[in-house]
C-alpha cells in the first residue's frame, strides 16, 4: 500500500521482515533514475528511506509513520532503520544544545590550560581547553558538547566567548608582569566561514593590547570550511597579522596534507594515536619519522600530542620531535595555577615545587 503524506514524502506499508524490507527498498532505489529532467535542466535525484517496524503490539499507524520519517532524516545513509536509541540520542542532543546555549549566555563555561613543553620541561606554550559543568545535567565532556555545537552552529558563539575570555586572562597576566607564552585556541570551519571572524579576533586583541604572536590558532581535522577560498583568505590575513597557525590532530583525517600545502602553517600537532606505545611500535616510529622529515622541508615545527610516559618522549626525541603536550608533563591546569608556572617557566620544576609545598 502506498500513500503520499506530503510533497516530499511517500509512505509504503507492507507486511515484511526487516531483511525483506531491506532487499525490497534496495531494489526500488536501483530502479530509480539517477537524474530527472525538468525544463531541460538535469537534476540529481536524492532519496533517503526510513524504516519503522511494528512490534505487533500496540503500535499506532501514525507513530510508525513518524518513526519512519524520523529515521529517514537521522543520517545521510540511503536506508535507515528506526531505533529507540536513536530517538533518545536525538532528544539528549537537543537538550544539551538548549542548555549549552544558556551556558554561553550565563557564563557557565570554564577554561583550563594545558602546557606545551620541550623535552626538558621548558614551557613553550599553553592550550586553552573548554570545560562545562552544567547546573542541570552536571559535567559534560567536550567530546560530547563540541560536536553538538559544531552541528547546531553554536560553535561560533563558543569561539567568540573563548577569544573574549582568553584575551582578558592574557591581559591580566601581562599587567602582572609575567613572562608570557603563546596560548592556543581551537578554531572550527564554521568560524572561518564567518564574514567578520578575523576582524573580531584582531579587534579583541587590540582592545586588550595583546600581540598577535601570543595567540596560536589550532585548526582541527574537523575544521572543514564550506568555502575553502574564504577560509584560506582568512587564515592568510591572520598569519600576516602575526598569529601562529597550527594543524591539530594531524594524521587522523584526509585534509591534513591539503592544509599543510595550502595554509601558512607554523606547527603540526601529531595525533595521540600515532604517539601511543611508539617506543614499542616500529611501524609507528617510521610514520612519525616520515612526518617529521616532510615538515622539515616546509620549516614547520612538530609537537607530539598526548604523550603519557617518558619512554614515548625519549623515542620521539631520537626521531627528531622536541615539543610535547601530555599528561606525562602536566594535566590541564586551572587559571589560578598558571601565574606560578609562568614565573617558573618549566613544568618539571613547577611539579617539584608543588611536591615540596605539599610535604611542608
Amino acid at each position: 500500500h502506498m500513500a503520499s503524506v506530503d510533497p516530499s514524502n511517500l509512505i509504503i506499508v507492507s507486511e515484511l521482515s526487516d531483511k525483506d524490507a531491506q532487499s525490497l527498498i534496495t531494489t526500488f532505489i536501483e530502479q530509480l533514475p539517477q537524474n530527472i529532467i525538468i525544463e531541460q535542466q538535469k537534476i540529481p535525484l536524492d532519496i533517503q528511506v526510513g524504516v519503522s517496524l511494528s512490534n505487533g503490539l500496540e503500535d499506532r499507524p501514525e507513530k510508525l509513520v513518524n518513526n519512519a520519517l524520523y529515521a529517514a532524516n537521522s543520517s545521510k545513509l540511503a536506508i535507515n532503520f528506526y531505533e529507540t536509541s536513536n530517538l533518545e540520542r536525538f532528544i539528549e542532543h537537543q537538550e544539551i544544545n538548549i542548555l549549552l546555549s544558556e551556558a554561553i549566555a550565563n557564563n557557565e563555561l570554564h577554561i583550563v590550560y594545558q602546557p606545551k613543553v620541550q623535552g626538558d620541561g621548558k614551557l613553550i606554550g599553553l592550550e586553552a581547553l573548554l570545560r562545562w559543568n552544567s547546573p542541570v545535567i552536571g559535567f559534560v565532556s567536550p567530546a560530547v558538547f563540541i560536536p553538538i555545537a559544531e552541528k547546531s552552529g553554536l560553535v561560533t558563539s563558543i569561539t567568540r566567548w573563548l577569544i573574549s575570555n582568553i584575551s582578558k586572562q592574557i591581559c591580566d597576566w601581562q599587567k602582572a608582569g609575567l613572562e608570557l607564552v603563546p596560548v592556543a585556541i581551537n578554531i572550527s570551519g564554521a568560524d572561518l566561514d564567518q564574514e567578520n571572524f578575523h576582524e573580531h579576533l584582531v579587534k579583541t586583541l587590540i582592545d586588550h593590547k595583546i600581540e598577535p604572536q601570543l595567540i596560536e590558532l589550532e585548526l582541527t581535522e574537523s575544521a572543514s570550511s564550506i568555502c575553502h577560498k574564504k577560509a584560506l583568505s582568512t587564515i592568510n590575513y591572520l598569519a600576516n597579522w602575526g598569529f601562529k597557525i597550527s594543524l591539530d590532530d594531524f594524521g587522523i583525517g584526509y585534509s591534513g596534507l591539503s592544509k599543510l600545502i595550502s595554509y601558512p602553517v607554523n606547527k603540526v600537532k601529531i595525533d595521540r594515536q600515532f604517539i601511543k606505545d611508539i617506543d614499542k611500535d616500529e611501524r609507528k616510529a617510521q610514520v612519525i619519522e616520515a612526518i617529521i622529515a616532510m615538515c622539515k622541508v616546509f620549516d614547520i615545527e612538530i609537537l607530539a600530542e598526548g604523550t603519557e610516559n617518558f619512554a614515548e618522549v625519549d623515542t620521539l626525541i631520537k626521531l627528531g620531535c622536541h615539543h610535547f603536550q601530555g599528561y606525562v608533563f602536566s594535566k590541564p591546569m586551572e587559571p589560578k595555577d598558571i601565574p606560578r608556572l609562568l614565573m617558573i617557566q618549566n613544568v618539571l620544576d613547577y611539579n617539584k615545587s608543588k611536591t615540596l609545598v605539599h610535604r611542608k
